[in-house]
């Protein structure tokens, strides 16, 4: 969580994007339930006998719009939360180069140059999986968590 805590400057200057995404991936979340709600109206018609052709079209006209949707809202909150961070990668690796090409001489002299790249390009690579996948990760654990709570005020 500390990893959070210390891009907290650039979460906040990328704060519309990651409110949209998360919002979308919430969404998302939700609409997670309707495929089974759907199901179980399917085969509850298809058990009391009362199953028409217009039910039948709209069940499945639900189906298709619910699954339309939840691909272009994910496509959509892909784009806002990775998209951010790869936007922090490209402002931390232009800072990491300003930062190399002001270094002296002596200190490539010290350090060799292909540890500082290596540990500059792994650094850079976790700390873009933290601001897209690690983001991710942290909602969509506190969607899931409350999907469950979700779903029994549904039922």
């Amino acid at each position: 969580m500390r990893v959070f805590l210390d891009l907290m400057w650039f979460f906040k200057q990328e704060k519309k994007a990651y409110m949209i995404g998360t919002l979308m991936l919430l969404f998302v979340a939700m609409l997670q339930l309707v495929p089974p709600k759907v199901i179980g109206l399917f085969v509850d018609h298809i058990k009391e006998n009362t199953l028409t052709t217009d039910t039948l079209s709209l069940l499945i006209g639900v189906l298709i719009a619910t699954a339309a949707l939840m691909y272009i809202l994910r496509y959509y909150w892909r784009i806002m939360i990775f998209g951010s961070a790869v936007k922090l990668s490209k402002i931390l690796r232009n800072k990491l180069y300003h930062h190399f090409t002001s270094m002296s001489q002596s200190f490539y002299q010290k350090k060799r140059v292909g540890d500082l790249m290596a540990h500059a390009t792994n650094d850079l690579q976790a700390i873009q999986q933290t601001a897209g996948s690690g983001v991710l990760t942290l909602v969509d654990s506190m969607a899931t968590g409350g999907d469950d709570q979700l779903e029994a005020d549904i039922n």
